[in-house]
């Protein structure tokens, strides 16, 4: 199915501002679940339990059903806090018109660093509009905030979308209690860990889980939002677990769904 495209009103043509500066509206992706923008951040070390419960930072998608990343801290059970909140039109539009801007609406440049950066982790932004998607990843960019070119642009983006969701969006958010979760369990010898015994009579076995599986289980979903334990046992093994909130834009691709 073709997602469903913003129509463009003639008022909206042409934006007039102090200086009459023309501003274009663009057009852009309107469903439910299409992603109209995607901001993620990675660690630059870490295990593949950490790099999978990260959730991004923020996805908008196009009715302005929004996601933001709370803080780690705050989390329940294993799983990352993510709060939702909806944008009007012309919110979702400032973003569009913002990114348009700074040069994301089009290929990718080069973001390489001027010199190596140990240990930087990535930034990746990802925009669609009506006539295409584009991403833009960039490693080490916390130390690009004074750097010109495409780097310190993509960073100035990058800090108005954070201005842009948390503030003063953070105190209006409502905290999503999830009902589906992405899930991963490796086999691990647990050791020196606390282990728990796996939920039973559920119908999804740890062994099944693997590199990522949907999990719509209301016995899991609230165990893994509710309980600390990363180490289970199931069927004589021991599994180590992560968890994370369902996004738009997520998706599975080693597992199915349980």
């Amino acid at each position: 199915m073709r997602p469903r495209l913003a129509l463009i009103p003639a008022a909206l043509l042409l934006v007039g501002c102090g200086s009459h500066q023309p501003v274009a509206y663009v057009a852009h992706p309107t469903g439910h679940r299409d992603v109209v923008l995607r901001l993620t951040t990675g660690p630059g070390m870490g295990t593949v339990e950490t790099f999978f419960s990260e959730p991004p930072v923020l996805v908008v998608t196009g009715d302005g059903t929004s996601y933001l990343r709370g803080e780690e801290v705050t989390a329940h059970g294993i799983v990352w806090p993510v709060f939702r909140f909806r944008a009007g039109d012309a919110e979702v539009q400032s973003l569009l018109q913002e990114a348009d801007r700074d040069g994301l609406l089009a290929p990718s440049p080069d973001y390489s660093p001027p010199s190596p950066i140990m240990d930087g982790g990535d930034t990746t932004v990802a925009v669609s509009a009506a006539n295409g998607t584009w991403t833009h990843r960039a490693n080490g960019l916390d130390d690009a905030a004074l750097e010109s070119g495409a780097r310190g642009r993509l960073a100035g983006f990058v800090a108005y979308l954070d201005r842009w969701g948390r503030t003063p969006r953070r105190p209006r958010a409502q905290e999503l209690r999830p009902t589906t979760l992405r899930v991963l369990a490796q086999p691990s010898d647990g050791a020196g860990t606390p282990v728990a015994a796996w939920p039973s009579g559920t119908g999804v076995p740890l062994d099944r889980i693997g590199d990522c599986t949907v999990v719509r289980d209301p016995v899991v979903v609230r165990r893994l939002t509710t309980s600390d334990t990363h180490y289970y046992r199931d069927a004589g093994r021991t599994y180590q677990v992560a968890a994370a909130v369902l996004l738009p834009g997520d998706s599975c691709p080693a597992g199915g769904a349980s």
